[in-house]
């Protein structure tokens, strides 16, 4: 029985698609692909093994997701062998090949990589207009633009009328995922009116899902982003629109069959106030973390980001009792830990607790300091692989030092 085509490509999509740790999967892709060209040329049109353009999709896909230090290259090096096999094979690059390529260069860290997803799209462009139908721009290829811009902060509203004017243009509808995408990107533009437009974006999403596109179904994505937009830009209605969106959302799900806000949407509205500057919301992050305890959130459970959440909170207080919360807090991630490894208190844990105690009003702040500090060490010792004592951890430590009341010599001591 001799290996044919569809045997390597099923190989190259194995390959392309590994969880493994083996640093070297796309450079055997690599070498997968050029033995079936070997053999093509070897044995000509009657070659069992002959590649097409879903062998080299799989090889660029693999080079797009490797860990080589030098992916980039394997990529182009791939696409530039295509294009050189592209008559003899009859097959030219199609969308997912230039949205592999796009998505590689998304996730480089190479100064020249925003540039590179403009060319790659450009080229994409180029090759649908001179008769390739299957080069045709899709959904992907849009959202791929809209992250890459972001990004690298080149993003603005000259640039998103350009990429609406794109969707028209290939008529490309959208969906959650794309409005998503564009909501962030509009949140890091620094634009003035921010939240406003992303509220106007989910408020189209829920009145397209209402009336049937189920493609526009708002996710707790979608609330998270406008409330992190209201929050972030200072708006000061920022709790009143926090407790709106969440109630929004509850009755897209119970009244529409929208889907439920789950723990990230609920860490998100935390979140939100623990960035308000009020005994109000600090308040309302007690009730919320007690409701999800209590299971009052139709099944709801905090997890170690809702802790670590409200611990944050108690860090903008200034007083010792929300620095004393946040310690009951760590206490109780502890004691939990010991059942549920997921909710062992980790390094964030620890210092904003330490954090909170410097921000107090606390006379005990200090040697609070120390107590959590030689926790955090004796639970690293213990197991607790997250509970890592870092130079951010004791930078929070002596600033609580430094900010006690008494004597140069007790604070240096």
């Amino acid at each position: 029985v001799m290996p044919d085509k569809r045997s390597y490509n099923l190989f190259l999509y194995a390959l392309a698609n590994s969880r493994t740790t083996l640093e070297n999967v796309a450079e055997r892709a690599q070498t997968v692909l050029e033995r079936m060209l070997m053999r093509y040329q070897e044995e000509g049109e009657e070659c069992l093994t002959r590649p097409d353009l879903n062998s080299f999709n799989q090889v660029i896909g693999a080079w797009a997701r490797a860990r080589s230090p030098n992916f980039e290259n394997g990529m182009e090096m791939t696409y530039n062998m295509l294009l050189e096999w592209s008559d003899r094979l009859q097959i030219q690059p199609d969308t997912d090949t230039f949205n592999a390529i796009m998505g590689g260069w998304l996730k480089s860290s190479d100064e020249r990589a925003l540039s590179k997803i403009e060319e790659t799209f450009q080229a994409m462009e180029e090759s649908y207009k001179n008769g390739n139908p299957s080069a045709r721009p899709d959904r992907v290829s849009i959202n791929t633009l809209h992250v890459a811009l972001n990004k690298h902060r080149k993003y603005s509203g000259d640039k998103k009328e350009h990429l609406f004017s794109l969707e028209e243009k290939y008529g490309i509808s959208r969906n959650y995922l794309s409005q998503n995408i564009l909501m962030d990107s509009i949140i890091k533009s620094k634009e003035e009116d921010a939240p406003e437009q992303v509220l106007n974006i989910l408020t189209n999403m829920e009145e397209d899902f209402k009336s049937g596109k189920v493609e526009m179904m708002p996710d707790p994505c979608s609330y998270s982003s406008v409330i992190l937009a209201y929050s972030k830009y200072g708006r000061e209605d920022a709790a009143e629109k926090t407790e709106e969106l969440l109630a929004r959302m509850w009755d897209l799900h119970l009244n529409h069959g929208g889907k439920a806000p789950d723990v990230e949407m609920y860490n998100g509205v935390l979140n939100a106030y623990a960035s308000m500057d009020s005994s109000h919301a600090l308040e309302r992050v007690k009730e919320l973390l007690q409701g999800m305890e209590n299971g009052e959130i139709q099944g709801i459970r905090p997890n170690l980001i809702t802790y670590n959440t409200v611990i944050k909170a108690m860090r903008s207080g200034n007083k010792e009792e929300g620095a004393v919360f946040a310690e009951n807090i760590l206490t109780t991630l502890e004691s939990m830990g010991e059942k549920d490894p997921s909710l062992l208190p980790d390094n964030y844990s620890y210092t904003s607790v330490i954090t909170a105690y410097a921000r107090s009003n606390s006379s005990k702040k200090a040697e609070k300091a120390l107590e959590i500090v030689e926790r955090m060490m004796a639970a690293h010792e213990n197991g607790n692989d997250a509970a890592v004592v870092t130079t951010h951890t004791f930078n929070a430590a002596l600033n609580a030092c430094a900010f006690i009341d008494g004597s140069a010599d007790e604070r240096a001591r």
